[in-house]
């Protein structure tokens, strides 16, 4: 009882932070969210989008194709309110809100369901189970990161939730002998008709949940895993094919790393000033060492390492953030700075100590694999965008890392420490909230 009442507060508060002022704050519509007005207007008149399209799997959106859920669930909210800062904006909100509850039953289901990634009798960190999923779900509800995106006409907070409740049911599939084990799917095959990146990330994903959790997944009932494969079906290859050959592939030909015109320009002059070093006249001649170390297949492997690094530096998470301020505010990071120490414990105290492998894999290979899609991106290594899928999992570690750091402090200093660190992580959110609303809607 006593957490239903402060998991409702956990929610108004995330209405608070994504509803209030959504009109005026960020100030103006940008292009992208006119472009989800008018489609999802386009829709709701003509059952076509603006380029005569009957219903289709990937939008024709000016001079790139787009992701359909995001838009078809803009259409509700268009019909009642206009193409307007409300009508777009408002699934943004609602996908965000949901998706605070979604993380609460998510790490429920992880801490205290049949694969608990708590509980450990062999552990000698002992967890409350009940109040890690409240920790975690006001993190995410106060999260820079969640709230930037609930606010606009982004894509990511409908990810997001549709992410935590395939795997919430994924969990509780594996509970219920498969009884969800088709919702899950469902959840999960819809990520890719949100946004991009999943295209990437939820088959790898799924593949490697299924590798991970195969011999409890084969124990579950014949007919349910029948269900959610003909599920998975029926959702996934309109997608697949709509990709390859209705114009979905074509975003990602734009932003690549492997498309980009910069690429010939930076090998050839590497090669040249390879030649001024050597001695050589600036000829088309070059030696096979400068071709064996500057090649498109270097260029495009230093990008991709820089890109998945630099997404889990210092500079990303607590000091710039995406410089791009649509998605972040100046000078501050996607995660608070106070959340740096809990962070670094929560990964040090769950992957050393913690003693279920698979429970340690499955979290490793959401972080590892969400940074991917975007690494292989142009600018992929600080796009807080297309990152967005490893903002869960790191707010687990950090939920962790606060109950387990607690518990491995010694008793004299723990009730101190704790205090000391609400108290910063409140002055964090303060300053983060006074320039959100006050400076940044005129930046």
């Amino acid at each position: 009882m006593k957490n239903r009442v402060i998991l409702t507060l956990i929610i108004l508060l995330s209405i608070f932070l994504r509803l209030w002022k959504i009109t005026e704050v960020p100030v103006s519509l940008f292009g992208d969210e006119l472009d989800v007005g008018y489609q999802a207007y386009s829709i709701l008149k003509t059952g076509r989008d603006y380029n005569g399209n009957f219903m289709p799997l990937h939008f024709h959106s000016q001079a790139e194709w787009r992701t359909p859920l995001y838009l078809y669930s803009a259409v509700p909210t268009v019909a009642v309110f206009g193409i307007s800062p409300l009508g777009v904006r408002l699934p943004a909100a609602f996908f965000g809100i949901l998706g605070v509850w979604a993380m609460y039953l998510m790490v429920s289901e992880m801490v205290n369901g049949q694969w608990s990634m708590i509980r450990n009798k062999k552990n000698n960190l002992i967890i409350n189970n009940q109040s890690l999923p409240i920790v975690a779900s006001f993190l995410l509800a106060i999260s820079p990161w969640h709230i930037q995106y609930s606010r606009a006409a982004f894509e990511v907070t409908e990810l997001l939730a549709f992410l935590l409740f395939g795997i919430y049911f994924f969990f509780r599939s594996l509970k219920d002998n498969g009884k969800y084990l088709w919702l899950s799917v469902i959840f999960f095959v819809l990520t890719p008709w949100v946004y991009s990146s999943a295209k990437l990330f939820t088959p790898l994903f799924m593949l490697f949940i299924l590798m991970i959790f195969w011999k409890e997944i084969l124990s579950l009932r014949r007919k349910e895993i029948v269900k959610a494969v003909l599920m998975g079906l029926v959702l996934g290859v309109p997608l697949i094919y709509s990709t390859i050959f209705g114009g979905g592939s074509q975003r990602f030909g734009y932003i690549s790393v492997f498309t980009d015109p910069t690429m010939e320009g930076d090998v050839g002059f590497a090669r040249l000033n390879d030649a001024s070093v050597e001695g050589v006249d600036r000829t088309i001649v070059q030696k096979i060492s400068s071709r064996v170390v500057h090649n498109k297949y270097t260029f495009w492997g230093n990008k991709v390492a820089d890109n998945y690094f630099s997404a889990f530096s210092t500079n990303f998470l607590f000091n710039m953030g995406d410089l791009n301020r649509r998605h972040n505010i100046e000078g501050m990071g996607e995660f608070y700075k106070a959340d740096a120490i809990p962070l670094l414990l929560g990964i040090i105290l769950f992957f050393a100590f913690y003693k279920n492998t698979k429970a340690k894999l499955f979290l490793l290979l959401w972080i590892l694999l969400g940074v991917f899609p975007s690494s292989i991106t142009r600018d992929g290594g600080n796009h807080a965008t297309r990152l967005i899928l490893i903002l869960p999992p790191l707010i687990f570690l950090i939920s962790y890392g606060i109950f387990a750091g607690y518990e491995v402090l010694p008793k004299s200093y723990r009730k101190i420490l704790f205090t000391a660190y609400c108290l910063l992580l409140s002055t964090c959110f303060y300053l983060y909230s006074h320039n959100y609303w006050i400076h940044n809607p005129w930046k």
